[in-house]
């Protein structure tokens, strides 16, 4: 987020945000604009490597940060030193012309047209190839697997089915927030994908009937098999995780 008056210093927040964690940090930094649209043209620059960033409304960015400062609230975590100060100066200075944003801003709908439905396809793409399942009630039966049964199509099966309906919402909501970033990057077939997914495992009634759902289980299996050190699976992140930039 950058506030200033043309022609001088501007004030440039980068926020941390996690949509499991809320805020997780904050830090604000006084820049000439040059030297703000190279750090902007820097991340961007690396789209192609996993990092998915793009321009939203100010009032999409503004519900981003209430969600998230919603989630430390219900967690009992505080916000960084600072954070909730600047967010009442950014929400002073909003442009009165914009409504607010609804959460999940953007169509949920599948585009039409010819679409990759191929789920394999999907985690290729790099902003997708490092999504894994997260600490859930799969991870007791994850534990199970690892200590030496066989990885079937049936026991694949068997652990997407014990995804928690939290964990479902939570990850229709990430594929159907990917779709907003890269549609806005002018990646309309990738944007489009990840809607597919989205809308697949929504209708899910059992985990186990999503084609996405048990292509994430059996990637976490392998992953966690390959770190038998590690005490939860990874999380989404690194470079293939999809951010939004106000």
């Amino acid at each position: 987020l950058a506030q200033g008056e043309p022609g001088f210093s501007v004030n440039l927040l980068q926020i941390l945000i996690s949509d499991e964690e809320g805020v997780r940090d904050y830090a604000i930094h006084r820049l000439k604009p040059s030297l703000i649209e190279e750090r902007i043209e820097h991340f961007c620059s690396q789209f192609e490597y996993g990092v998915a960033m793009a321009e939203i409304p100010w009032s999409r960015g503004l519900s981003l940060l209430a969600e998230a400062r919603e989630i430390n609230r219900v967690n009992f975590e505080p916000t960084p030193a600072g954070f909730l100060q600047s967010i009442e100066r950014l929400q002073a200075g909003a442009p009165t012309a914009l409504a607010p944003a609804a959460p999940g801003e953007g169509s949920d709908t599948v585009p039409p047209g010819d679409i990759d439905t191929d789920v394999l396809h999907f985690f290729e793409l790099p902003w997708f190839t490092n999504w894994l399942l997260e600490s859930d009630s799969t991870l007791e039966f994850l534990s199970e697997i690892l200590a030496g049964a066989e990885l079937t199509d049936a026991t694949v099966s068997t652990t997407a089915s014990r995804i928690s309906p939290g964990t479902k919402a939570l990850y229709v909501r990430r594929l159907k927030d990917a779709a907003d970033i890269l549609s806005r990057r002018d990646h309309a077939s990738e944007a489009a994908m990840a809607l597919h997914w989205a809308s697949e495992l929504a209708a899910a009634t059992d985990p186990a009937e999503s084609a996405f759902a048990r292509e994430l289980t059996r990637r976490s299996i392998l992953v966690d098999a390959r770190n038998p050190v590690n005490d939860a699976v990874p999380v989404p992140g690194g470079e293939g995780e999809v951010d939004a930039q106000p």
